[in-house]
């Protein structure tokens, strides 16, 4: 074959190269967004069963293979922090096997609003200053 018949094939041949290579990576892609929903609702199901409604997690993978893990908790409370921790450890150890998990766990402080019976307390101790104010 001449020069010009394999310039010819190679020309015939990169347009589906290049298809073939975005094919390629749209199911990496998607693959990596179904493992972190998959952990995601392994994360939070798992949660949810010991502790109750106590966190929302989002998981997403890190560009170094490993995984990050952020969430909102009220981090006064020590016990919860750490059960959290733990569970969360504990469902990526489960996943991962043996090796263990190559974890980044981010704490987003989240402040709880007051109690409803706080917030009347509060609001008729206003209401009677005003009152012996006026």
């Amino acid at each position: 074959m001449s020069g010009e018949g394999m310039l010819a094939v190679a020309i015939a041949v990169i347009p589906f190269a290049a298809v073939a290579g975005l094919l390629w990576l749209a199911r990496v892609l998607r693959e990596r967004r179904e493992a972190a929903i998959v952990r995601q609702i392994a994360l939070t199901d798992a949660i949810h069963r010991e502790l109750g409604a106590a966190a929302a997690p989002e998981v997403r993978r890190s560009w170094t293979r490993g995984w990050i893990v952020s969430m909102a908790l009220p981090l006064h409370r020590e016990g919860l922090v750490g059960a959290v921790g733990r569970i969360t450890h504990d469902v990526f150890a489960r996943l991962d096997g043996p090796r263990g998990p190559r974890l980044r766990l981010v704490l987003i402080p989240r402040v709880l609003p007051p109690s409803p019976r706080a917030r009347l307390a509060g609001s008729a101790r206003t209401g009677r200053r005003l009152g012996r104010a006026a």
